[in-house]
């Protein structure tokens, strides 16, 4: 039986040169049998669904021989889809104020996104933000404006009614090494924003009291995306290192599914996945599967450590306060804290 620490060891080792193998989407480390925890970890490659058998073969056996995995390791191959950004043409979304997390929203682009989750600056809170995506709240053109829409410009959003602020900062990585999607829009005023969560379709609005300082293999989680609407999904790897797009690498990856059903899909990009027992915030979705069956997502926490930021709480007489934050596990099935030298990695840009 393989342990975590022997797993992450050894995909650390081969994930470069996996990740260039065409048909390779990610490689990462999970439970060897789910629903069998104690039959210890694996090597899970996620390899596209057209790839042959006999090309799956061939890698299975490259990847004993030539890059040396002992055969007490094993490695799974699971097909998928290609990986992309979950930002694109939607379903029609409505105009919500004050905004909560889990609706429509953009840039000055004509794409629609999630507002994932309100945060607040810490540790002394005076202002809400929007947190999403950076490909969700910043806009690619060369004219385009710094203007946040909710509801999204693909939801018919540009009207200057649902105009609702403007994007603040985002992350950007150093090097060409990813570990965050993340921007933070600021209202033009915090009564614009509802420090609570949309709760899919019911109109119920449900209080996130902080979020995760790690998210492990085997987790239950539910979210809002602004497409799907509300869905439930399970941790299946951590650790992972993903090719998004077919060309942006980004490591230490959460994967989330749910047996094969739909998780996510184009519009759920920047929603954020809550723990099911607790509604901590524990995921952020930036990408998945063309199928909608995998969302690929990066720790909370991270998001709190870049920016300086927690979940917004609502405090009984219409103020907020700062989320609290637990469940830190130095457990290798688990996610860690971004490292002093990582954070050094991402710079945080603040917007014109």
């Amino acid at each position: 039986m393989a342990t975590f620490m022997e797993c992450i060891r050894h995909k650390k080792q081969i994930s470069p040169a996996i990740l260039r193998s065409e048909g390779v989407h990610a490689i990462g480390v999970g439970y060897a049998n789910p629903q069998k925890p104690s039959q210890g970890a694996c090597i899970i490659t996620y390899i596209d669904k057209s790839l042959s058998t006999r090309t799956q073969s061939s890698m299975a056996s490259s990847i004993r021989t030539k890059l040396g995995i002992p055969a007490r390791i094993p490695v799974l191959f699971e097909r998928v889809g290609k990986f992309q950004h979950h930002a694109a043409k939607p379903l029609n979304q409505t105009r919500i104020r004050p905004v909560p997390g889990g609706v429509s929203i953009s840039s000055d682009e004509p794409i629609a996104g999630t507002a994932g989750i309100i945060v607040t600056n810490f540790p002394k809170p005076n202002h809400l933000y929007v947190f999403s995506n950076k490909h969700v709240l910043v806009p690619e053109r060369p004219n385009a404006t710094n203007s946040t829409f909710q509801p999204g410009v693909y939801d018919r959003g540009r009207a200057r009614i649902n105009r609702i602020g403007k994007l603040f900062q985002y992350a950007q990585p150093v090097a060409d090494i990813n570990y965050i999607d993340a921007a933070l829009a600021k209202p033009r005023r915090n009564k614009l924003l509802d420090p609570r969560y949309l709760l899919g379709n019911t109109g119920q609005k449900i209080i996130v009291p902080g979020h995760l300082i790690s998210c492990c293999v085997g987790m239950k989680l539910i979210k809002t995306g602004r497409t799907t609407g509300f869905r439930r999904g399970n941790i299946r790897s951590v650790h992972t290192d993903v090719l998004v797009d077919g060309e942006d690498v980004f490591v230490d990856q959460i994967i989330v599914t749910r047996h094969k059903q739909v998780v996510g899909k184009a519009g759920d990009s920047g929603s954020v996945w809550l723990h099911d027992q607790d509604h901590f915030a524990a995921a952020v979705e930036y990408a998945g599967t063309t199928d909608g069956r995998i969302s690929v997502c990066f720790p909370f926490h991270w998001v709190s450590q870049v920016f300086g930021i927690r979940v917004a709480v609502p405090t009984p007489h219409g103020g907020f306060r700062a989320g609290v934050t637990k469940g830190r596990s130095n457990r290798p099935d688990c996610t860690q804290p971004l490292t002093k030298a990582q954070l050094n990695q991402i710079q945080v840009i603040n917007a014109s």
